[in-house]
């Protein structure tokens, strides 16, 4: 006996007999209910045209519509605003700007800068400086919320994420040690 799926000999034991194992039976099973879906879809939605454009239902398109089709797309691509360089520095930069304003604002009127430059300055290779706690969260930009942290930790880090601590390197000591 032969599997109806598979065309691999078996004795018959399984189910009824017609398929060497209940996974080929289902396979099979599957693949009959999925083309009587589309014959049927394919039956009810003939001649007709679909909801884009005046194209008909189906696989297979004329010429004319086809050429109608991607005259559609070159137009929409024509209108469409494409972004240049200067647009994208731009951007970037306002949203450094928010962020120094933001870091301004957050700054106390006890922080020492010439030990925040000095902390930045001194940043090992592979890490950034990390506020602690967020400027975005309401923490301060105070030499007492930095730390180092490694390059791919800080990028995961955000306000709602936890990261390894384990990896942070406390400023003070690299300070010190110089």
């Amino acid at each position: 006996m032969n599997c109806e799926n598979c065309c691999i000999s078996h004795d018959g034991t399984v189910g009824s007999g017609r398929f060497c194992s209940v996974k080929c039976a289902k396979s099979f099973s599957t693949k009959s209910k999925r083309e009587e879906i589309n014959k049927r879809v394919a039956e009810k939605l003939k001649g007709k045209t679909s909801s884009l454009k005046g194209i008909p239902s189906g696989r297979s398109l004329t010429e004319e519509q086809r050429e109608r089709f991607f005259e559609g797309i070159r137009r929409y691509q024509s209108t469409r605003e494409k972004v240049s360089d200067e647009k994208k520095r731009a951007a970037n930069v306002a949203k450094v700007m928010a962020y120094r304003a933001r870091k301004y604002n957050a700054t106390p009127q006890d922080a020492d800068f010439s030990l925040i430059k000095l902390i930045y300055e001194n940043c090992p290779a592979g890490y950034h400086v990390d506020h602690i706690q967020s400027l975005s969260t309401g923490g301060l930009h105070h030499q007492d919320n930095l730390q180092y942290l490694p390059v791919s930790e800080n990028c995961r880090k955000c306000a709602d994420r936890e990261y390894d601590r384990s990896k942070a390197i406390d400023w003070k000591l690299v300070i010190v040690s110089k």
